[in-house]
This record gives structure tokens, C-alpha cells and sequence, in this order.
């Protein structure tokens, strides 16, 4: 009798001895998990900037302290208060009860392919417009649209900029887009560009089309001045970062970079004197963009930003003033 209490003693206990709780930092948050041979369950994130008015983009890594994040444990970002937009890791297989439930500002999630497993309020109560990024026909998807929520899926075969492939020719984009408005040739990289008056959602824009004299197109971007008020153009740049997120099945959340001496102004003259700017910096799998309303010198443009990161990616900086 003694040697079977002994045994439902110890198996009372074992777990608390192999799921042991541990700590560490990603980014700003403090991230408590508990470990199982070689993988983990994350537990739970901190919450360091409760009362920040905003919301802010986060990414689980993969791994912590080298065991394989493969759970989203229950209530593990429950009610948290900052985050936007969140992206899983490729190694999540379960999102478990209440995972992300009363994550109020949370409007944008990236899944991987990879999970099989996701609880039923894992979502409640999230922002009123969440929506779900993944791979076609992966598990998510199919779960998301017995949920109702919408699912976009990331498609490997969409073009990087308008139409065009990164390497294609530019009498090739000259075939579709019709004759360019000028020409120019520059010695820097040994790169040339076209340029075009369009009209993009609304608003005129100038296209450029960048090329290299080995490589093709490497890069591309509209620039518009076509702004009535500051707060026109912060939702042009909504519109325009809504339509990549669609296209490219990305999770975007607009964000601010604003300087000390910007507190003290209206964001009007903020924007106009260079010390405040609005957008995001993004990148798919095959390109880097950058999307921000900017200016300086009493003169204020949105510019939409594409380069290529495997064509002479030390070009991505030359980008006009950029």
C-alpha cells in the first residue's frame, strides 16, 4: 500500500518538475514558458506599456533559450492591451483556449502552415476587423471561415510591382505601361529609370521604374504631393498599406516615427518641418517596401517604396531622397 501511494505521489508531482516555468525577453515583452524535451509552451506576455494609447506590431520567435515554441498557450495574450498586429512563428502547431481573447487592438495575425490546432475563443473579443494571414488551404484558413473571420492567403506567384517580375526588362514594362514621360540615366549602379504621371487610388503619382543594365527591374515607386490635409493624407496611407496587406497576405500596422520637437506642434506643421512621418516599413518574401507620408521644408509627399532584396540589394537605398 505504501509503495502505491509512493507512485501516485510521484506522478502527482513529475509534471510540476518537467513543465517547468521559465522567463526570458523578446523585444521590450517578457515572455514566461514552460519546456517539454526539446519543445515549449508559451504561458504568457508581458504587458509593459498598459495605458499606451497606441497599438504595436509583435513577432513570437520560433525558439526561446533553444526549445521550439510549438503551443500558444491558453490565455497566453489575453487581454493584452498594445498589440496590433502579431506574427506566429513557422514552428506553432496549437493556439489553446483564450489565447489571444480581449487582445482588443489586435486587428492583424500572420499564421504559418504549420498549425493544426486552434480553440474556439482563442480570437474573442479581438479588434472588430481581424483578420488572418496564412498559406492557401492551410488549417487557419478553413478554421477562419467557420469563424467568419476574413483570410487572406499568401500567394507565391503575385507580381512585385504592379504587373512585373523583379528582373523583367524595360522595354517589357514599356510593352504594358505604354511610352514613358522621361528617361534618364544615371552612373550609380549602373542604373537607369522611367517615369509616369498615374493616377493611384485617387490621387496623382509619379511611377519610376528602376533598372539595372544586367539585372532589369530592381525597384519601383510612386511619389505624390497631391494632398488636401494632413488628415487626408494619413488615410491615403490606410488605403494604400490595406491594398499590400491584401495583395501580399501581410499583417500591417501603421505606425508613427515623431520627433522630441514634434510633441510641441500640430501634426500639420509636424509633418511640413520633418519631424513627424507616418507609415510602415514591410517586406514579403521577394521585396522590401516602405510606405510613409514625410516632408521638410514647408512641403509634404507620400512616397510607396519597392525594391527587389536579391537584385543588387546594396541599390536599396537609392531611391531619390529617400
Amino acid at each position: 500500500m505504501r509503495r502505491i501511494l509512493a507512485v501516485v505521489l510521484l506522478l502527482v508531482l513529475l509534471p510540476a518538475v518537467v513543465f517547468a516555468a521559465e522567463k526570458t525577453k523578446v523585444d521590450r515583452y517578457e515572455v514566461t514558458y514552460e519546456t517539454a524535451e526539446s519543445s515549449c509552451t508559451i504561458l504568457s506576455v508581458s504587458d509593459p506599456l498598459r495605458g499606451y494609447g497606441g497599438a504595436l506590431p509583435m513577432e513570437l520567435p520560433a525558439e526561446l533559450d533553444g526549445y521550439t515554441v510549438t503551443v500558444l498557450g491558453a490565455g497566453a495574450l489575453a487581454e493584452h492591451s498594445t498589440v496590433g498586429s502579431l506574427t506566429l512563428p513557422a514552428s506553432l502547431k496549437r493556439m489553446e483556449s483564450s489565447a489571444c481573447k480581449g487582445a482588443w487592438k489586435l486587428s492583424s495575425v500572420v499564421v504559418p502552415g504549420t498549425i493544426e490546432y486552434i480553440a474556439d475563443d482563442a480570437f474573442d473579443g479581438c479588434a472588430a476587423g481581424l483578420t488572418l494571414y496564412g498559406p492557401a488551404g492551410c488549417y487557419v484558413q478553413k478554421w477562419a471561415e467557420a469563424k467568419g473571420i476574413p483570410f487572406f492567403a499568401n500567394d507565391q506567384a503575385v507580381t512585385d510591382f504592379r504587373s512585373f517580375h523583379w528582373g523583367d526588362t524595360m522595354e517589357e514594362v514599356i510593352a504594358v505601361e505604354g511610352e514613358p514621360g522621361s528617361r534618364d540615366v544615371s552612373d550609380i549602379y549602373a542604373a537607369s529609370s522611367i517615369r509616369y504621371d498615374v493616377e493611384l487610388m485617387g490621387k496623382h503619382n509619379e511611377l519610376i521604374f528602376y533598372f539595372s543594365d544586367t539585372e532589369g527591374l530592381y525597384a519601383a515607386q510612386y511619389i505624390t504631393a497631391d494632398l488636401s490635409t494632413v488628415s487626408d493624407a494619413y488615410d491615403y496611407v490606410e488605403d494604400v498599406l490595406a491594398q499590400i496587406s491584401q495583395k501580399y497576405g501581410l499583417a500591417v500596422l501603421p505606425r508613427e516615427r515623431r520627433t522630441a520637437e514634434a510633441m510641441n506642434m500640430r501634426d500639420a506643421q509636424a509633418v511640413l518641418t520633418g519631424n513627424l512621418e507616418f507609415g510602415a516599413d514591410l517586406e514579403t518574401n521577394r521585396s522590401q517596401i516602405n510606405v510613409w507620408l514625410t516632408g521638410g521644408d514647408d512641403f509634404a509627399y507620400i512616397y510607396v517604396y519597392y525594391c527587389s532584396l536579391d537584385i543588387i540589394p546594396q541599390t536599396r537605398d537609392y531611391s531619390g531622397s529617400f
